[in-house]
């Protein structure tokens, strides 16, 4: 289920999707008479590929995603005027096995701000623990391993940090973390267009997050430029990030999980 719900999102993404009519479009032209279908998707493919490219559209795509939650006002809670929060959350993200490459070099951009927004969060709220979470997908290592490692470079006890290594998605990262937290209110920490997911599979465990989106990739246009316009390979990843997050949302609320 994990490998098919992974395969189906990402041939549903917008660059396999631009590709597979493209290509369909040049069998067309090359080996039929259907010239002028062939025509129209190659044409179709090609303006699809350039307007996702552009910063300008992409971040409308996964703005809706990221406005869904505000920083975190961490104010709160080191005044002690809220409920008493002993856990922050780091949910895992993308990353590579490199030993001769230190920790913080191993994470992937996305979940490097995650520990980064962790550790600042463990410095302002003394008493926390800090649960890093993230299986290894048949990896020597695990993400939450290399994780706990990067958050020890940048200053957290070994003591002060919970591994959960078991996890193989955003769902399984909400069942297993329940068993920790159970329902004590927590700083949940992940990517801002992943947020909506986490949250809603995290509440439906009845759980009780607190949201610290990172990571945004939207920008705020005051005036829009020509460059803005031109596609990039910024503006496709995050145009490919926008859709595999719709894309699981659909997934998670069919399924009823969210």
């Amino acid at each position: 289920m994990f490998l098919s719900k992974k395969v189906v999102a990402r041939l549903l993404s917008p660059v396999p999707l631009c590709l597979d009519v493209l290509l369909a479009g040049v069998i067309l032209l090359w080996f039929t008479r259907r010239q002028k279908a062939g025509k129209v998707l190659v044409s179709s493919a090609a303006a699809a590929f350039l307007l996702i490219s552009s910063p300008f559209i992409s971040d409308r795509l996964i703005r809706p995603l990221e406005q869904r939650y505000t920083p975190l006002d961490v104010s709160r809670y080191e005044s002690g005027s809220v409920t008493r929060v002993r856990h922050i959350v780091v949910l895992g993200g993308g990353y590579s096995v490199n030993l001769r490459l230190p920790a913080t070099t191993q994470l992937g951009t996305d979940t490097l701000s995650r520990v980064v927004e962790g550790v600042r969060i463990f410095r302002l709220l003394p008493g926390c623990k800090l649960i890093v979470s993230g299986g290894g997908a048949r990896r020597t290592r695990t993400g939450a391993q290399i994780m706990a490692e990067a958050a020890e470079s940048l200053g957290v006890r070994e003591q002060d940090i919970v591994l959960e290594s078991e996890s193989r998605d955003t769902a399984s990262e909400a069942r297993l973390i329940r068993a920790i937290v159970g329902r004590d209110p927590f700083i949940l920490i992940t990517e801002a267009s992943h947020m909506p997911r986490a949250m809603g599979l995290f509440r439906k465990q009845g759980m009780n997050p607190i949201a610290d989106p990172t990571d945004y990739r939207a920008q705020e246009y005051e005036e829009i430029f020509t460059t803005d316009l031109l596609p990039t390979g910024a503006g496709l990843s995050t145009a490919q990030r926008a859709m595999y997050e719709y894309l699981a949302l659909s997934w998670e609320w069919f399924r009823g999980a969210i």
